[in-house]
């Protein structure tokens, strides 16, 4: 397997692991808003793995984003680390809050592993493809983080955190804002 190959692999088993650990995170939580949410997250990762597929099927592109790659590889190893077997790791998240935290450490090493991936590429294209991830990542950050600060408080109005969740959910960058950037 030359290097390329290698990279792709990982980075494409990165966004497949976060649909599988969403889809198993959904099938723990009761509440369907959650299902939904993890639903959602996990589709997005799939596409984000289709994307990147897309990235890596020009000979050019892909040794740019192998050169990228290993030049941040070496910061971003917490990410690639073997972790503990979903099943126990699942297990351990015994409440909605904790399922919401470790989700919320997932976007947030995906976002520091694009982050760190478009410091490195000067190829535009590539940057805008990486940008687009990087913001949906973003988004499923701010989502997450909102659900979690409502699910985290005990004897609040109800209207004020609804009116806080939707703050939170407009400040995320929209996909049709990048779309016009794009343009």
């Amino acid at each position: 397997m030359n290097q390329n190959q290698s990279f792709k692999d990982l980075v494409i088993n990165l966004e497949k692991n976060g649909a599988l650990l969403f889809t198993r995170l959904r099938d723990k939580v009761p509440d369907q808003r959650l299902k939904d949410l993890f639903n959602y997250l996990a589709a997005e990762e799939e596409d984000h793995a289709q994307q990147i597929e897309t990235m890596f099927s020009s000979s050019k592109n892909a040794g740019i984003l192998t050169a990228a790659f290993a030049k941040i590889s070496e910061k971003m190893s917490v990410i690639f680390e073997k972790s503990v077997e979903l099943d126990i790791l699942i297990q351990r998240l015994n409440s909605e809050e904790t399922i919401l935290g470790y989700a919320l450490g997932i976007e947030k090493k995906s976002i520091d592993l694009y982050t760190g991936l478009i410091h490195q590429l000067s190829d535009s294209d590539l940057r805008n493809m990486i940008q687009k991830i990087l913001v949906e990542e973003r988004n499923h950050y701010e989502s997450i983080s909102a659900i979690l600060k409502l699910q985290s408080r005990s004897e609040k109005d109800p209207l004020t955190d609804m009116e806080e969740l939707e703050k939170n959910l407009k400040n995320a960058v929209s996909l049709d804002e990048v779309k016009k950037d794009q343009k």
